[in-house]
């Protein structure tokens, strides 16, 4: 049994024998967060989609620590490949700290820690034990990673690891953008455009890669539309519906669940309900229902809710289902890149990923639709209130501004947001500013 399991550990830990680790130079932003959070005492969950850079995110961490800390006093473990017992995880922990570490801090990195049953209750104990050992954990369900992490409170932090961003996507490809503006700080979109002007059209092209490959790091630079849909098909899309889903649920119906998800990638940005899903797709609406919340646990699906109704309301009435990334739906789609030159049919998606967006930094997010059918797509509430409609298309006439003006009115709202395909201005109704933005320029904030 030790023999084994030092073999294993001496395969996931090279530095242990002084070779290096072979990880990307280029680290995501959130890789600066990260690493502040190493000084704590809590525990670090990293969670996210498939593919979008937990485990190089990890290594990273790794090699940023190896220079200040023995190398065998850093484990790393993944249970990617195998399904994990609350045994193993022990037997692991137990033969490094009383075989292979030396005295002082420990930092423990354990891989898909979701497969491991009942691994809240090892790392409870140990991190209750030693204050000498810091673990970093990381998951691709939120479900059962939010489950444990309530078991854990106050001894657990959850960072949230989005797709890849449109900025650092332009990084990847070798991009320099205008000088970065602060997080949180009011955004000047015009300097935005006005400083990238010089290569709007390069950027705009890119833009459109990014919808269609957008998201993940390893496929950032990829030209192949054939490689493209094969990665995300089979390692996301596929590795979450026939394999994590299965593994994690009792689900009798793979195939209705693949029925939802392509419903979810034809459908993104429209509203919906359970009721009309199950007539749709001929699933009980308890089915629909559950297997809506494991897609969305999962990454794959994000939920918005009507402004303005109460809580119980809500849940019953229409609710708009999103994509989370347009690849994903072109990619199940089996679309070539000719699509993204049909505004009617991309427009949907980047609406999609417009709110999906908005939802990493604002925690109040809804749409908007009146007992009159006026609508508008995104609502966010920081400070105040600020509606936010989608029209990608060519031109914007100020009729398209009419559902807009009618919120902003009822609400007492005096500035709203276009997202536009190309059109950057500002127009004046009354005491209402709508500023018209193009989803690039949009997406370039806080880089």
């Amino acid at each position: 049994m030790q023999d084994r399991i030092l073999r294993e550990m001496q395969k996931s830990n090279p530095w242990w024998l002084n070779k290096k680790i072979e990880i990307p130079t280029y680290k995501r932003t959130i890789f600066s967060t990260l690493c502040k959070y190493l000084d704590t005492r809590q525990i670090i969950a990293i969670v996210g989609l498939r593919r979008v850079g937990k485990t190089i995110l990890m290594k990273q961490l790794i090699d940023h620590q190896l220079p200040n800390t023995p190398k065998e006093n850093i484990l790393f473990f993944t249970f990617e490949e195998q399904w994990g017992t609350q045994e193993k995880l022990e037997d692991i922990l137990y033969y490094f700290l009383e075989n292979y570490s030396e005295k002082g801090q420990k930092y423990i990195f354990l891989d898909e820690i979701q497969k491991v049953s009942n691994w809240e209750e090892v790392l409870k104990r140990f991190y209750d034990r030693s204050s000498d050992i810091k673990f970093i954990i990381s998951g691709s369900a939120s479900l059962k990673i939010s489950k444990s992490i309530e078991s854990l409170a106050g001894r657990i932090f959850d960072i949230y690891i989005s797709p890849l961003s449109f900025p650092e996507f332009l990084e990847l490809n070798k991009i320099k953008l205008s000088k970065k503006q602060e997080k949180n700080k009011n955004i000047n979109f015009k300097k935005i455009y006005q400083d990238n002007l010089y290569q709007k059209d390069h950027l705009f092209s890119l833009f459109l890669e990014y919808i269609y490959k957008g998201g993940f790091p390893e496929i950032a630079q990829e030209k192949d539309e054939e490689i493209i849909q094969k990665y995300i098909g089979n390692s996301v899309i596929e590795r979450i519906i026939l394999r994590d889903l299965p593994e994690e649920y009792t689900i009798k119906n793979i195939p209705g669940l693949k029925g939802i998800l392509a419903y979810a990638a034809r459908e993104s940005g429209q509203q919906f309900s359970y009721d009309n899903l199950s007539s749709t797709l001929g699933l009980h609406k308890e089915t629909i229902s559950n297997y809506v919340e494991y897609l969305r646990r999962s990454f794959l699906l994000y939920i918005l809710y009507n402004y303005g109704p109460g809580i119980i309301k809500q849940l019953r009435t229409s609710k708009k289902i999103h994509i989370v990334l347009p690849s994903i739906a072109l990619a199940l789609e089996s679309h070539n890149r000719e699509i993204l030159h049909h505004s009617e049919i991309i427009g949907k998606y980047v609406e999609s990923l417009i709110a999906v967006f908005l939802s990493y930094t604002y925690k109040n997010i809804w749409f908007w639709k009146s007992p009159q059918k006026d609508e508008v797509d995104i609502v966010i509430k920081d400070k105040q209130l600020l509606p936010i409609e989608v029209k990608y298309q060519n031109q914007i006439t100020d009729a398209d501004c009419k559902s807009l003006l009618k919120f902003c009115k009822k609400n007492h709202v005096k500035k709203a947001v276009m997202i536009t395909k190309e059109t950057m201005e500002t127009r004046t109704f009354n005491e209402v500013t709508v500023e018209l933005i193009p989803a690039w320029v949009f997406l370039l904030q806080n880089q």
